[in-house]
């Protein structure tokens, strides 16, 4: 648990209406005042840090959940707090006002998420973080306080128990059966009819027991262990595709609030752990109650097979067959 007091200052801009007024929008281009220096930015030639001429900017959160303090040894003892440190970052998505991200174009999504790959690369190299994550939330619903598309990265210094749950099966896999984790899981998908859609890098699941209704994974279909080495072509394989099965989502669903998490191993990330980063599609279309609090059981409502078939069904009307390119 991260206990952030500042959290509460956050201001709540989101606006449920289908444009954003600009002056209102401190994540729009022309506001770079409003906003912390930022640390990256995909940028037209010639222009400055913290001015407009951006299509992708990251920067210090100012309502942090950790802060970058000095760091404390962390000892393996549950009974003993500490200081909430890491790094939190604000990746804001596009400079004009968006509340959606499935309505930007294939490139500019593959560009932030060359910003997420740069960022993760420099956290690691410069501070040796343990952990990166890197989420979204659209919508309400989903924890957005802030309407303008935007992401957000947040580095830790230790790792979290779901991800060392998930990476000691990864682990075990290996050692047991000689064989990678998610090669198994991907193949087992794909017999049992779940495979929303692919291209030649990544494959998109409903994944069995899912713990939300239409909840998808986007998962690279070969060993794509480490996200900083990723190429720009696969970038772009992979912002088609989310584009795609996002609009599919939007169709399906009734356009439902939704989180995404890009799950990334503990670095330094090993090829011998057969771990592959992937990226998680949460849609918030159920509300988490007193049994799911009590038991940590997720009740879902609609089966995976459904939701495969039918988001299948609405990614038909989503995707340019000249281009491959989903259409808005």
């Amino acid at each position: 648990m991260l206990v952030a007091p500042g959290r509460r200052q956050r201001p709540t801009l989101f606006q449920h209406s289908t444009q954003i007024a600009h002056a209102d929008d401190p994540f729009a281009e022309g506001s770079e005042a409003h906003t912390p220096p930022e640390v990256f930015a995909i940028r037209e030639p010639g222009t400055l840090p913290d001015t407009p001429g951006w299509r992708v900017r990251v920067f210090p959160n100012k309502f942090p959940a950790v802060h970058d303090r000095e760091r404390v040894a962390i000892e393996p003892d549950p009974d003993t707090p500490l200081p909430a440190i890491g790094r939190h970052e604000v990746v804001v998505d596009c400079p004009h006002p968006e509340l959606h991200f499935a309505r930007l174009p294939a490139k500019q999504i593959r560009d932030i998420f060359v910003s997420y790959r740069q960022r993760v690369r420099q956290l690691v190299a410069d501070d040796g973080w343990a952990t990166v994550t890197v989420f979204k939330n659209e919508g309400p619903a989903a924890g957005a306080s802030v309407g303008h598309c935007h992401s957000q990265i947040l580095a830790l210094p230790l790792i979290p128990e779901a991800v060392a749950r998930e990476l000691a099966v990864c682990e075990r896999s290996i050692r047991e059966k000689g064989q990678e984790f998610f090669a198994d899981w991907l193949a087992w998908h794909d017999s049992a009819g779940l495979v929303i859609d692919r291209n030649d890098d990544f494959m998109v699941v409903a994944p069995y027991a899912s713990r939300f209704p239409y909840e998808m994974w986007l998962v690279p279909s070969h060993s794509l262990f480490d996200f900083r080495l990723v190429e720009d072509r696969e970038l772009l394989n992979l912002a088609v595709l989310l584009k795609g099965v996002l609009l599919a989502l939007e169709n399906a669903a009734n356009q439902p609030d939704w989180n995404f998490v890009l799950q990334l191993p503990p670095f330094p990330p090993s090829a011998e752990t057969g771990y592959r980063w992937h990226l998680r599609i949460l849609p918030r279309m159920t509300g988490v109650a007193g049994f799911e609090w009590g038991t940590g059981v997720f009740i879902n409502p609609v089966p995976p097979e459904e939701a495969a078939e039918h988001l299948r069904n609405a990614l038909k009307g989503c995707r340019d067959p000249e281009v491959g390119e989903p259409r808005t």
